[in-house]
């Protein structure tokens, strides 16, 4: 299950009130903000710059975390706004695995402020 084209953030206001008002969350060189969706799905944003690396690494990142993210978000009850910065460039080149575990110590943080707020 991969992010179509409906469900990603392209818009510069989307991404700056993520930022402002979002959660923000650190994994192994990745940032990940989110905040819940006025839409009724998931919308994901995904940023490497060319700090990171090249053109084929930062599309090979961005293809991979497509194809990750959907599965770690169906865990949200509520759809959520999303954007995932890719800060270091070994992870931006790092294996699918490695990419894999990474998101998921990410989502583990945030469902554990999830169940704070509902508490």
């Amino acid at each position: 299950m991969s992010v179509g084209k409906k469900q990603r953030l392209c818009k510069t206001n989307d991404f700056q009130a993520l930022y402002q008002s979002g959660m923000k969350f650190y994994g192994n060189g990745l940032v990940f903000y989110c905040k819940p969706s006025v839409k009724m799905y998931h919308r994901i944003g995904i940023i490497a710059s060319r700090k990171v690396g090249g053109a084929v690494v930062r599309n090979t990142f961005k293809r991979r975390m497509r194809e990750l993210l959907p599965t770690f978000l169906a865990g949200f009850q509520k759809p959520y706004d999303c954007v995932l910065i890719a800060t270091q460039a070994q992870v931006a080149s790092a294996n699918f695995s490695i990419l894999q575990k990474s998101l998921k110590t990410i989502f583990e943080k945030v469902s554990h402020v999830q169940h704070e707020q509902a508490a």
